[in-house]
């Protein structure tokens, strides 16, 4: 998590007070921005392949691979924004047929597994 201060932002306030008699007291407004880092697809994801019926459970299969591929400081990954409650994330939304910027629950991308 990061906190950062930036002026002109309607969220929490700090003050500080004068240090002299002709100090001009200001007000730092401070904003919660966390980054949220998911796999490319849940890991409960199943797939049925036709034309034998079979069941792949390929959630789990990359959950696994992406595991692996972190040691090697790679992988295929989802993020999302957290700023003041709100995560933002650009991608498929839960309207189908339709892609952009989306919000969802801090943590819950729709979708995605969170890591």
């Amino acid at each position: 998590d990061y906190e950062v201060a930036v002026e002109d932002s309607p969220q929490r306030s700090v003050k500080s007070e004068p240090r002299h008699r002709n100090d001009i007291t200001h007000t730092t407004l401070v904003n919660q921005i966390s980054l949220h880092v998911y796999d490319l697809i849940s890991k409960d994801t199943m797939v049925m392949v036709p034309p034998c019926g079979c069941v792949l459970e390929v959630g789990q299969c990359f959950t696994e691979f992406n595991s692996a591929m972190q040691e090697l400081g790679t992988g295929a990954y989802h993020v999302g924004v957290e700023i003041n409650g709100i995560e933002y994330a650009y991608g498929a939304g839960k309207t189908p047929g339709k892609t952009g910027v989306f919000t969802c629950y801090p943590k819950r991308s729709p979708g995605y597994q969170y890591r």
